[in-house]
């Protein structure tokens, strides 16, 4: 039995560092990650980057309060569906999609994954249809609410 299992950078943010890691000076600039894992039972995608969106419109896509607090550089072809694609994995032969958190930097690819089951705990389900939440950009349900199939 043989299991790939592949890292992909789907842009960069940057920011404070402080927003990380508390009263830490300086500015910190990290990469989106997502990690495909091709398994003979199927295709697992662990996270999935950014919204295409985010590539020209970011306050429209983020919102004013993300992209305020963050720069970020994302450009063609670094989004999931290019990332698999450059593997040979079409997007659509994607079983599952397990999402670390609903933070957009983490859900805004599942779009992208048309058949995929998604796998998240109930608790950061739940906390991602919070409107108070929402309404602060902690989490936007357009990233992740595709009627895709949730586990």
């Amino acid at each position: 039995m043989t299991i790939k299992v592949y890292a992909m950078t789907c842009g960069w943010i940057s920011g404070a560092f402080d927003l990380m890691m508390a009263d830490t000076p300086g500015r910190i600039r990290f990469p989106v990650p997502a990690y495909l894992i091709d398994h003979p039972k199927g295709r697992v995608l662990f996270d999935s980057g950014l919204h295409p969106d985010i590539q020209t419109d970011v306050r429209g896509r983020a919102g004013n309060t993300l992209a305020d607090l963050f720069e970020v550089e994302f450009r063609p072809g670094e989004e999931i569906e290019a990332r698999l694609e450059a593997l040979d994995i079409a997007a659509d032969s994607i079983d599952y999609i397990v999402n670390s958190h609903l933070h957009w930097d983490h859900t805004g690819g599942n779009g992208l994954i048309p058949n995929a089951k998604i796998i998240i705990q109930k608790k950061e389900w739940e906390a991602g249809h919070v409107p108070e939440l929402i309404e602060q950009n902690i989490f936007n349900p357009v990233d992740y609410n595709h009627g895709h199939q949730i586990q």
